[in-house]
C-alpha cells in the first residue's frame, strides 16, 4: 500500500469519524484506531511470527497529516509571510 492509497483510505476514516485524530496503518494495509493499539500489535505480531520477508511495521497518522496536503502550497506560502491578512 503506497502513500496515496493510505491518505485516500484515511481521509475516508477521518470523514466519517470527526472525532477521530489519529490511525494507526500497518504495512500491509490494515487500519486501526488508537483504542485499538493492542489489536494492531498482535496482528502485526501475529504475521511477523509467519517467518515474512518483510516484518509488518506499525506508523501512526495524523489527521492534520492526511489533510494538510489538501492545501496547496502557494497558499500556505502566501499565508506565512508577515503582514498578510488572512482574515478579511
Amino acid at each position: 500500500m503506497n502513500y496515496s492509497e493510505i491518505k485516500k483510505t484515511a481521509k475516508g476514516i477521518f470523514n466519517n469519524t470527526p472525532k477521530l485524530q489519529s490511525l494507526l496503518i500497518t504495512s500491509d494495509g490494515q487500519f486501526f484506531t488508537p483504542k485499538n493499539k493492542s489489536a494492531a500489535e498482535n496482528h502485526a505480531n501475529r504475521l511477523n511470527g509467519a517467518k515474512r520477508k518483510k516484518p509488518l511495521k506499525i506508523v501512526t497518522v495524523a489527521r492534520d497529516e492526511v489533510f494538510a496536503a489538501d492545501i496547496p502550497e502557494a497558499e500556505t506560502k502566501k499565508a506565512d509571510k508577515p503582514g498578510n491578512k488572512t482574515n478579511k
